[in-house]
């Protein structure tokens, strides 16, 4: 029995979407931040295309979505319209693109008030980050009856527009307010860094204006991700004593724990067992991704180019800073920034193959996993049982063991060895720095020829704007 035509197609762009487009520019702005004076700029690049959430996401959607159920023929459908079959809530029309309205799904009555039951659950039996994690979802939209913009976006509008949204600001900053004052009083790193990422905005305001980065670095103690946001507030009070210390933090810390996956992992792991209590799960943990702030590593690339590794301490600080990432930190992103920066201090190239091998076997364990059924785009996320199950599984992993400790697993589970991935990883970068040097020779051979052309036409080429002296 074949799959029906639209199964799976039901995220628009202000999810799944949404979320890699943010990410992608979170990519464009680390690949745009490295300095133009060196020949690793396609190690940025490489570790612009490597965004944690977005490649998991696709990667868990593609997996689920091969495990689905067959669709009913298309006999069987209800005529005059493309409807897709959603776990849990029956046939759903598709707009005029093919893709499911979202709207059809988030706001009908069983999946607004299961996600209101989830979130509930959430608050009630995880103690203070369970109180804290339903606060930022709600503060993102979560378990709306109108499915319409989240009230955080509230704090950031501006223009004439922004009148009609007054209900949403106030109901925004109360919840921000609110998270705020829980982290003014917790021993909690992770509640304390939730704080901190839903005050951005509005930094200064009520208790926002009480938390500040040195006491998210206390209470996460050995966790070197607030000492990145450290390193960034020094460079741009151009604290070169602040700047030593943060370095020095990032590579003796234990570990480096963005924990992108936690809030989803959360919602995952309250999934009532119900067909609906499934898909209104999955519509929550996908969009919860879309909480997570990028990371300041431009502010690390920035004080660990080459002309500052001409200091021997300095060089040592990255060195060690760059272990942190590339070793104990649970994204790929920050394992290819770390591995970016080691390559340029001249670590071994077995060691820089074998950390970006792992990013080739990534790729290799989602095409294991898979059962042969056609690929779908990145958008699609499963509308079977069967799909949202798998997309909640593994998103509770991931939430567990980050976004490495996973591809380690498969290859020990697997008896597969790292090697052939790093033989793929340096076959790379060897045709990637090819390109670079063929790139700057054709450059140069352009401009002397230019140059050749102007002096035969006759056509002055001065040194200066400035007129010659008079004679």
């Amino acid at each position: 029995m074949r799959r029906g035509r639209f199964a799976g197609r039901w995220l628009r762009p202000r999810t799944v979407w949404s979320l890699v487009a943010a990410l992608a520019f979170a990519g464009a702005i680390v690949w745009l931040s490295w300095p133009r004076n060196t020949d690793d700029r396609d190690e940025a690049a490489a570790a612009a295309i490597t965004a944690p959430v977005a490649r998991d996401v696709v990667r868990a959607l593609e997996t689920a979505r091969n495990e689905e159920a067959d669709a009913a023929p298309a006999s069987a459908l209800p005529s005059g319209r493309e409807l897709v079959e959603v776990c849990g809530v029956g046939w759903v029309e598709a707009d005029a693109s093919g893709a499911l309205d979202v709207s059809a799904v988030v706001t009908v009555p069983d999946v607004v008030a299961s996600q209101r039951a989830l979130l509930e659950s959430i608050r009630q039996s995880d103690g203070e980050l369970g109180a804290a994690i339903a606060t930022v979802l709600e503060l993102h939209g979560a378990a709306r009856e109108d499915h319409g913009p989240a009230p955080a976006t509230a704090l950031l509008c501006t223009g004439a527009d922004c009148a009609s949204r007054d209900a949403d600001r106030q109901l925004a900053s109360g919840l921000v307010e609110q998270l705020a004052k829980q982290a003014t009083t917790t021993l909690d790193g992770h509640v304390y860094a939730l704080a901190m990422n839903a005050c951005a905005p509005v930094a200064a305001q009520g208790s926002c204006a009480l938390l500040n980065v040195e006491q998210w670095a206390h209470l996460d103690s050995g966790n070197a991700v607030p000492w990145l946001h450290l390193l960034q507030r020094a460079r741009q009070r151009n604290d070169a004593a602040q700047v030593e210390e943060a370095l020095y933090r990032i590579g003796t810390a234990e570990r480096f724990e963005d924990r992108p996956f936690a809030i989803s992992g959360s919602i995952a792991d309250h999934a009532g067992s119900s067909d609906v209590d499934t898909m209104a799960a999955q519509l929550l943990a996908v969009e919860a991704l879309a909480t997570n702030r990028p990371l300041p590593y431009n502010a690390l690339m920035a004080v660990c180019t080459g002309a500052a590794f001409a200091d021997a301490n300095r060089r040592q600080a990255c060195n060690d800073a760059a272990t942190t990432l590339a070793e104990r930190s649970d994204s790929l992103m920050a394992l290819a920034i770390g591995t970016s920066i080691g390559r340029r201090l001249g670590w071994p190239d077995d060691r820089v193959d074998a950390l970006r091998g792992l990013q080739f076997a990534s790729a290799e364990m989602a095409r294991a996993s898979d059962t042969g059924a056609e690929s779908p785009s990145p958008a699609d996320v499963p509308s079977t049982c069967g799909g949202a199950r798998r997309v909640l599984a593994l998103l509770s992993h991931q939430a567990r063991a980050g976004e490495v400790q996973p591809i380690r697993e498969w290859l020990a589970a697997n008896g597969r060895s790292i090697a052939p991935y790093a033989r793929q990883a340096h076959e790379m970068l060897r045709q990637r720095d090819e390109a670079v040097v063929r790139n700057a020779a054709a450059a140069a051979a352009s401009a002397a020829a230019s140059s050749a052309v102007a002096v035969a036409d006759g056509i002055a080429i001065p040194y200066s704007e400035a007129p010659p002296p008079a004679r």
